[in-house]
C-alpha cells in the first residue's frame, strides 16, 4: 500500500517564525513574558474538543482559554497573552 498526503481541509496557521500550527486541530498561541528582553513564547495548543465545530474566539473563552484572540482572515485562530 502507499501513503497519500491528501489534504484534510486543514489551513495553516503561521506561529511566530519557524512554527506553523494545523487551524483545524491547533491554534497559535502567543506568549508576551513580563520581563524585559525574554523571548516571545510561540506553540500550538490543542483545539478544546467543544469547539471543533465551532471554531470561534468565543469558544475558547468558554473552555478557558484567555488572552487576546483573533480569528485570522485566512481561517484559524491566534491567541496572545500578556504576561504582567
Amino acid at each position: 500500500t502507499t501513503e497519500t498526503t491528501e489534504t484534510t481541509g486543514g489551513v495553516d496557521v503561521p506561529c511566530g517564525e519557524e512554527l506553523v500550527c494545523d487551524g483545524v486541530s491547533e491554534y497559535c498561541s502567543v506568549v508576551h513574558p513580563g520581563v524585559p528582553d525574554s523571548p516571545i513564547e510561540y506553540s500550538c495548543p490543542s483545539i478544546p474538543g467543544e469547539c471543533v465545530q465551532d471554531l470561534t474566539c468565543a469558544c475558547l473563552e468558554e473552555q478557558g482559554v484567555f488572552g487576546e484572540c483573533e480569528e485570522l482572515p485566512d481561517g484559524g485562530l491566534r491567541v496572545m497573552v500578556f504576561l504582567p
